[in-house]
């Protein structure tokens, strides 16, 4: 009877010390959490003259393929789909959102996911508005809700690889609404306001070999909200693809096509311009190639040699006619 009851003791003092290590171990992740740093002031989305910053100017929409073979950019390479999963919180009031989610060590283990693309409306956080006659808000331009200007907070954690980051990265958003504030590793990257235009920014010095975290804070409402706010339903989130890309150092960053008649109608006139842009810090020659093909068969071609200016110069060959 006697060992019994010592057993029982014994037991007891192993529960008691267990449970004496579960709340240290608590207590330990709950200095770590409140030792991060908290994230910067956020005033962008209510300055009506701040749209951006740190982004790439806009461009053609196109993917610059490392090969002539590759016809999809999901099979280059050089492209890494964002799309899926995202950790994911959500609130009513900006001035709950989460202030240190940026921090590589910010535990998200109690948050929930959801898939990216994807309006958060329809995925059961607050709700799609529609008006054609007033502003879902009753503050006055340009200034931003203050208590109802829902937020959703993402994270996602990406692995990339030393190839990958052998040449410039650039972090996508093909739409996003309506403010995002956006960060990689802890450091903040930039920021967008154009819901629905593409978002481009280099993010190549904020990434590193092997685990990554991609961490956001987009508001429902910003001053940018008294234009976007037209006769259609109002819905949040990241609307459209989110992907990385790589490009080289001597690359085309843009071009412009005008294609027109000449004054009799008959026959087509093909003007091109292509700019190409040099981010190294030493001028380049570079050969340049122009094939018009109609189906598989060369109706023209022509070839040039350029000068490119150094650390991103910008060179606009003469139109091909």
């Amino acid at each position: 009877m006697k060992l019994i009851y010592q057993f029982g003791l014994l037991l007891l003092l192993l529960l008691l010390l267990l449970l004496l290590l579960l709340l240290l171990l608590l207590l330990l992740a709950s200095c770590n959490q409140s030792e991060l740093a908290i994230v910067s002031e956020q005033i962008f989305h209510y300055n009506h003259e701040v749209f951006e910053q740190n982004k790439l100017s806009p461009r053609a929409i196109f993917f610059a393929f490392e090969g002539p073979k590759i016809i999809e950019k999901e099979d280059s390479k050089r492209f890494i789909s964002l799309n899926g999963d995202w950790k994911f919180n959500w609130v009513k009031d900006p001035k709950q959102r989460p202030n240190t989610f940026h921090n590589i060590d910010f535990d998200d283990a109690e948050w929930k996911t959801i898939p990216v693309p994807a309006n958060w409306e329809v995925e059961g956080y607050g709700h799609p508005i529609y008006l054609d006659e007033r502003y879902p808000f009753t503050t006055q331009w340009p200034n931003a809700p203050t208590d109802y200007n829902p937020v959703g907070t993402y994270r996602k954690e990406i692995n990339l690889t030393k190839e990958f980051l052998s040449e410039d990265v650039i972090l996508h958003f093909a739409g996003a609404k309506s403010a995002m504030y956006i960060y990689i590793n802890s450091k903040y990257v930039g920021y967008s306001q154009g819901s629905k235009t593409p978002a481009e920014l280099n993010v190549s010095k904020y990434l590193n070999r092997g685990k990554n975290i991609i961490a956001l804070q987009l508001f429902r409402w910003s001053d940018a909200s008294y234009l976007e706010s037209q006769d259609m339903l109002c819905m949040s989130g990241i609307e459209r693809d989110v992907y990385l890309y790589t490009q080289p150092k001597v690359f085309i960053s843009d071009y412009y096509a005008d294609t027109s008649l000449d004054t009799s109608c008959s026959n087509g006139i093909f003007k091109n311009t292509v700019w190409i842009t040099n981010s190294t810090d030493v001028p380049i020659s570079s050969g340049l190639t122009l094939k018009l093909k109609k189906g598989h068969e060369v109706q023209f071609t022509d070839q040039r040699t350029i000068d490119i200016p150094k650390q991103f110069g910008k060179c606009s060959n003469e139109p091909y006619y």
